[in-house]
């Protein structure tokens, strides 16, 4: 009778411990060269995305001053951690979450009197724009009004240029040192 033996052949799968270490190592360096564009585009969207959330409450209180006819207050507080922004009648919002520290905003002093009383007031910490009934800041400091974000070295900026309120935004080098 004929017997059949399993051919015993010593075969093994896998890799050996220096192939592993390889790349490891390449994934590593490429980790190291990929990690600060990475770094830099989270720093850029941060600010983006502070900056439009400050345009937009802004934008809504003076839509709403001309719409209702009564007078609104935007108040930014830079000195809270997170930041906070405030319209006159409504709760106070966080701006750009909980990861956002108190240190990346800023609002380069200004300040402005009038028979009304402070229209826009700064002084570093907290800055009140007063928007009247039609929709137009009762007045402004001959110097725009800038609201500075920024997170790394990514600079975003907001811009109040004159009574109307037009607002213009700025990037990079636009935006004055903090």
């Amino acid at each position: 009778m004929l017997k059949f033996q399993r051919n015993q052949s010593t075969t093994t799968a896998g890799f050996t411990l220096p192939e592993v270490l390889i790349v490891v190592v390449m994934a590593g360096i490429l980790a190291l060269i990929a990690s600060p564009s990475w770094v830099s585009l989270v720093n850029n969207r941060r600010a983006s995305s502070v900056r439009d959330e400050v345009i937009q409450v802004i934008r809504q209180a003076q839509e709403q001053a001309e719409r209702d006819r009564q007078v609104r207050t935007v108040t930014l507080k830079t000195n809270t951690d997170p930041p906070t922004i405030q319209v006159q009648g409504q709760a106070a919002e966080s701006l750009g979450g909980d990861g956002i520290p108190r240190n990346i905003l800023r609002v380069r002093p200004n300040v402005t009197t009038n028979d009304t009383g402070d229209t826009v007031t700064s002084n570093g910490d907290t800055l009140t724009l007063r928007y009247n009934a039609t929709g137009a800041l009762d007045s402004l400091p001959l110097s725009p009004t800038i609201i500075t974000v920024a997170v790394g070295n990514s600079r975003r900026c907001v811009e109040i240029q004159n009574l109307l309120g037009t607002i213009r935004t700025l990037e990079g080098n636009e935006c004055p040192a903090l």
